[in-house]
């Protein structure tokens, strides 16, 4: 399957999310020498770069003609730029484009689509602490929508590289629905921009600020009445009841006064404000994701089986099975040191005490296989025998002391052999040990010495 569609889009992807953060950086410089200049206008002026840049680097086939045309670029804008001093703030990003395009030239073997960082929306919050400094309120508002817009393209540019690694792995395989998973994929894309693209040019018509102040307005209207009726339910008292003609008029009620507003009070609308747009933010987010949990689930709720060989497909949102709550002995059997007292570890420790007090641990290597570890561990000072009494047809063996029976040397095999087999399995065998395996190491290892 043919993925250079794919890979055409993260790179003009990738080098648009690049430009718009060097371009961030290039706008305060921009407005700093020139408070009336359009920063749009260099925008757009500048934006080519980056594409022709891209185009030379994918069609050129000779190094000197990567340079050449580079220099004949960086030539064209220097023409086309008002000042000098808008040609030193050119030539660094031009400069930065010969570089990483000439970098990836000398990386001819194919490498996996990568993508560029989330950690450079750092970046876009320092800069628009910059801007708020410097007073530059233009700036400020480019720099929020340019920051959207970096986030916005980084996740949908990770959207098609994942796309692109799982059509790149499912080349060879047959009977896979790619087309309609291609398709599928490509309305999640389309439906999470324009959703997205919705929201920004929606609150970019609603008075956010005024609806803000109005939430925020309401709950502080029902806070104060509930605090405003706690104070008269406590504070009630009787009061006797005086004439109307006979009470005093208290003209101060008509007199307008300057009310200073409490430090408290203001601190706790402050915090209102804050909860109020943390929160509407949130739900709108929210109702993006849920939009498209809710969408792609859709393409998993009736299963499909395209294959041959009637493999059940699997959703991602199917339930798996559960694994167990351990029980307490497992539990306890973690935080057992490296050598407890079950005999699986017993034998371990057995083992390799055998090995290091043996005359021949110096020449032990990292390489060494069990077999080999068990050689040592038995020093070759005894071997145990195995004779036949012909006249009798029938194998007298010697044993070790201490034991009565063993299978492994029914079949006639070494005590090597045998060590190796009990380490083996304490080692590497799912089957635990016994005590009748660890006394049988005991008695192997107490025979030689």
């Amino acid at each position: 399957m043919n993925n250079r569609k794919y890979l055409l889009y993260i790179e003009i992807i990738k080098a648009f999310l690049h430009y718009i953060l060097y371009f961030a950086i290039l706008c305060i410089g921009l407005k700093l020498l020139d408070r009336k200049t359009n920063v749009l206008l260099h925008f757009f002026l500048l934006l080519p770069a980056a594409y022709v840049s891209l185009a030379i680097q994918k069609r050129t086939r000779h190094i000197w003609s990567f340079f050449l045309l580079h220099v004949l670029m960086i030539g064209g804008y220097a023409f086309l730029a008002p000042s000098p001093i808008h040609i030193l703030l050119y030539l660094p990003y031009m400069f930065a484009l010969l570089i990483s395009g000439f970098k990836t030239r000398l990386l001819e073997e194919e490498r996996p689509a990568a993508n560029a960082s989330l950690y450079l929306v750092s970046i876009f919050i320092l800069l628009y602490f910059a801007a708020k400094y410097f007073k530059l309120p233009e700036i400020t508002s480019y720099l929020f929508c340019w920051l959207i817009i970096y986030v916005l393209l980084y996740y949908i540019n990770m959207y098609l590289i994942n796309f692109e690694k799982f059509f790149r792995t499912h080349a060879g395989l047959s009977n896979v629905p790619i087309q309609k998973i291609k398709s599928t994929n490509h309305t999640l894309v389309l439906f999470f921009a324009s959703l997205s693209l919705g929201v920004m040019v929606l609150f970019q018509y609603i008075p956010l600020n005024k609806l803000i102040i109005l939430l925020k307005e309401i709950v502080l209207s029902i806070i104060k009445s509930i605090l405003s009726f706690l104070k008269q339910f406590e504070g009630a008292e009787t009061i006797p009841e005086q004439n109307s003609n006979d009470a005093p008029i208290d003209f101060s009620v008509f007199i307008d006064k300057e009310q200073v507003p409490s430090p408290f009070w203001e601190f706790f609308q402050k915090i209102i404000t804050g909860f109020i747009t943390f929160s509407v933010f949130a739900f709108v987010i929210g109702l993006v994701i849920f939009s498209l949990y809710k969408l792609y689930r859709l393409f998993y709720e009736r299963k499909y089986t395209f294959l041959t060989d009637k493999t059940e497909f699997i959703s991602p949102f199917d339930q798996k099975e559960s694994l167990g709550f351990p029980t307490i002995k497992t539990f306890l059997e973690r935080f057992r040191p490296a050598y407890g007292s079950a005999p699986r570890e017993r034998i371990r420790k057995l083992f390799f005490k055998a090995v290091s007090s043996s005359t021949a641990y110096e020449e032990i290597k990292n390489s060494m296989t069990p077999k080999e570890l068990s050689k040592i561990a038995l020093g070759a000072q005894k071997e145990y025998t195995l004779f036949t009494n012909k006249n009798q047809g029938q194998k007298k063996i010697s044993y070790p002391n201490g034991v009565e029976s063993l299978t492994n040397y029914a079949k006639g095999e070494s005590p090597q052999k045998q060590l190796t087999y009990y380490y083996e399995k304490a080692r590497y065998g799912k089957e635990a040990c016994t005590k009748e395996d660890l006394q049988r190491v005991k008695s192997l290892l107490h025979h030689v010495r």
